[in-house]
């Protein structure tokens, strides 16, 4: 599903570029047009974004005369910036990339009137397949979709069935409790005094728990215009 998908993300990329052109086709496998692609998926050796992008070009992208030459691996906030210096131009600046990924105010920074709208090639149907809150991620306040969603996460809580019966038998506490974050934290500190010091759980990301946190209790956006956290937002302060 992810390869066709990404197979077909890229198509379409390029038929928006040539959409003026109904009559006849521009597209020549002896003489492959070359779209160039940053991403952020690069940490590990044999990268699935790369297996994804050579499998495109020996298959769906030979076919149609296609090829995606990637150009740039970095983090997201890095090729946020890089993005802003190539619109910017300059004798210094890198070329714009034709495909890349980023945040949504990354390239709503860029203007949505530069980027494809994916609304307009898939269908209701189709767009009904993906997880709602992933398509919302990457739309403007308009509607207008301008990422789409080829890797997304969700925060997990794993839990240690059998160790946390014993926990409940003992205390009442239930797994329902920690359906809200002051339930898990007085689940943390009623575990604490029933094991006698030990901890309840370990956190990977500290600071998403707090944002999730604040979200969860109306923070609204807890980042100023120049994308530090905004200490004057009460809600998220208290998280």
């Amino acid at each position: 599903m992810k390869k066709r998908l990404f197979s077909l993300l890229l198509v379409s990329a390029l038929v928006f570029t040539l959409s003026g052109c109904r009559e006849k086709s521009l597209l020549r496998e002896s003489d492959p047009v070359t779209l160039n692609f940053w991403h952020v998926y690069g940490e590990q050796s044999g990268s699935p974004m790369d297996l994804l992008v050579q499998e495109f070009n020996r298959t769906v992208g030979q076919e149609k005369g296609v090829r995606v030459q990637v150009t740039n691996l970095s983090s997201a906030s890095k090729i946020g910036g890089f993005l802003k210096e190539a619109q910017k131009g300059g004798r210094d600046a890198p070329e714009m990339p034709d495909l890349f990924t980023c945040h949504i105010s990354d390239a709503t920074a860029l203007g949505s009137d530069n980027l494809v709208d994916w609304n307009a090639w898939f269908t209701a149907e189709e767009l009904s397949n993906f997880v709602p809150g992933f398509l919302a991620d990457g739309m403007t306040e308009d509607g207008t979709l301008l990422l789409f969603p080829i890797s997304k996460s969700t925060q997990l809580l794993m839990c240690n069935g059998s160790g946390f019966a014993r926990f409940s038998q003992s205390t009442g506490v239930s797994y329902a409790d920690l359906s809200t974050w002051e339930g898990f934290y007085d689940a943390a500190g009623e575990f604490y005094d029933w094991s006698g010091g030990e901890a309840f759980c370990a956190l990977d990301y500290p600071i998403r728990s707090v944002e999730l946190n604040a979200l969860e209790h109306g923070s609204g956006d807890s980042y100023t215009k120049n994308g530090w956290y905004d200490t004057n937002n009460v809600v998220f302060k208290e998280s």
